[in-house]
């Protein structure tokens, strides 16, 4: 009976183990797979020049630039530096709980491999591929998930016009004593235009950026000003218009427009000049690395290779970058310190990320070829990515301004017509 007891007890313990392990966190496996294509690039290139995928954690621990992998690399260094485990039995537990498949099958796949004894060069190149593709049919299924956004963003724009047109020609018309004296106020149509409208476009855009990842540094900032200019100059508008000194000057219908116009001048101003760079830098940087990797393979060191790579470049901007990168190498600057001076000029998260996977393979193992090799190839598949996604988006943004540019000109229109 003793032992029939405590076989029971042990079973129940087991069940109360299991009902407390965590739940996968499907939002922060999202996450996760936007940043893993530059986690599998790191790992293949520091397993080329004989780094360990643990020792690449190490690394990854430091990299501010990938928050949420950075959690991850500290969750797993602080087990087996804290809690005393062996490095795979920390990265299968992390595994176990992981919300994202593609960096379970990472995590899992090679610890299989190294019990197994496999070949862990082999494994990580081809899981890159696969990261790689998996990434191409996101980014495709997010551009389907926002022509869905656009489509019901057209949709309520017309809605919302239409409601406006419908109740200011009645407002206009002998009809206006069958309307209650709510709708037949001018301040309901006031609240079509100037709320309503605004109100579906600020929701489509919030839904917008939870779809869309920025790959602009500071993008966040600059829509933080552009949000605070616009919100005083809706409540500066509000104040001028319930004491009666806007319609004095100009009428409130021209008057909106021109004042949220001229409050999203200067960040749109700003975004657009970081953009506009942003996109150079991205342009050059796979055939900067692609030379970079070719002039190593012609037996150049890797601080040549830089230098010889940094005068090829035509971009302008680009251009004052890879100089003033290889003119501190020539002064002997630390690696390390020249990118905390890159860091401060370069906006492109592509650029600053790669720039950092460079530094680390040059630091590790004086740059391989077979190292370069794999970051150019890693450089080459997510500009190719990016362009794709691009093309693709391209008409849906085109439709959705076009829609918003008609729907003001039609209620300036409609206000002028009735209102004379």
């Amino acid at each position: 009976m003793s032992i029939f007891k405590s076989l029971q007890q042990k079973k129940q313990i087991g069940n109360k183990r299991k009902k407390a392990k965590p739940k996968p966190d499907k939002r922060l496996g999202e996450r996760l797979d936007r940043e893993l294509p530059y986690v599998i690039t790191l790992i293949t290139i520091m397993a080329a020049s004989g780094v360990s995928p643990f020792g690449s954690f190490t690394k990854l621990a430091r990299y501010k630039l990938l928050p949420y992998i950075m959690k991850e690399a500290r969750n797993i260094v602080g087990q087996v530096h804290i809690l005393g485990e062996d490095p795979l039995s920390a990265l299968e537990k992390r595994a176990e709980v992981s919300g994202s498949k593609q960096y379970r099958d990472l995590l899992l796949g090679y610890v299989s491999t190294v019990r197994n004894g496999g070949d862990i060069a082999s494994f990580l190149q081809s899981k890159m591929k696969s990261i790689f593709e998996f990434e191409v049919a996101i980014g495709r299924q997010s551009v389907a998930k926002i022509g869905g956004l656009v489509d019901a963003y057209m949709i309520m724009q017309v809605i919302g016009l239409s409601l406006y047109v419908v109740v200011v020609a009645m407002a206009s018309s002998a009809t206006t004593s069958m309307m209650p004296a709510s709708m037949s106020s001018p301040i309901f149509s006031y609240l079509i235009v100037f709320v309503l409208l605004p109100v579906i476009s600020f929701l489509i855009l919030f839904i917008l950026d939870k779809t869309v990842s920025s790959s602009l540094v500071g993008a966040r900032d600059v829509l933080l000003k552009g949000i605070y200019l616009s919100l005083g100059t809706l409540v500066l508008f509000v104040v001028l218009t319930a004491s009666g000194a806007l319609q004095q000057v100009v009428d409130p219908v021209y008057a909106f427009p021109m004042m949220i116009i001229a409050a999203s001048a200067w960040p749109a101003f700003k975004s657009m000049k970081s953009e506009k760079n942003m996109k150079g830098m991205e342009g050059d940087l796979p055939s900067y690395l692609r030379d970079v990797a070719e002039s190593r393979k012609a037996g150049l060191s890797p601080e040549k290779c830089i230098i010889y790579a940094s005068e090829r470049i035509r971009d302008p901007t680009f251009s004052k970058v890879v100089k003033a990168f290889s003119n501190q190498l020539e002064r002997g600057v630390p690696l390390r310190k020249i990118y905390e001076n890159l860091s401060q000029t370069v906006k492109s998260f592509s650029a600053l990320i790669h720039f950092r996977i460079l530094i680390e393979a040059i630091e590790s193992g004086g740059g391989y070829t077979a190292s370069l090799e794999i970051l150019a190839q890693s450089s080459e598949s997510s500009y190719n990515t990016e362009m794709e996604k691009k093309s693709m988006l391209r008409p849906y943004f085109f439709i959705a301004f076009m829609v918003t540019v008609l729907s003001a000109f039609t209620t300036l229109m409609v206000a002028q017509t009735f209102s004379g």
